[in-house]
């Protein structure tokens, strides 16, 4: 799944042996986002609250995190 972070980068995330992985995604680049924690337990409908709570120092008025298309 691919979400824009409130207009100024996107990333993808991935589950992966029961863990949720992200990547920063850009024009041909794919890279790990290490420092980035969704615990496993977390439900795809609640991947947005919790990218919104890891990335909400990135957010600006009136724009939202936002699932995108591939």
């Amino acid at each position: 799944m691919k979400y824009s972070v409130y207009d100024r980068f996107k990333v993808e995330v991935v589950r992966q042996n029961d863990t949720w992985q992200v990547f920063r995604i850009g024009q041909g680049v794919k890279r790990p986002e290490p420092d980035v924690y969704i615990p496993p337990d977390t439900s795809k409908s609640e991947l947005l609250v919790a990218l919104d709570d890891v990335f909400h120092e990135f957010a600006l008025p009136g724009v939202c995190i936002e699932e995108i298309g591939d």
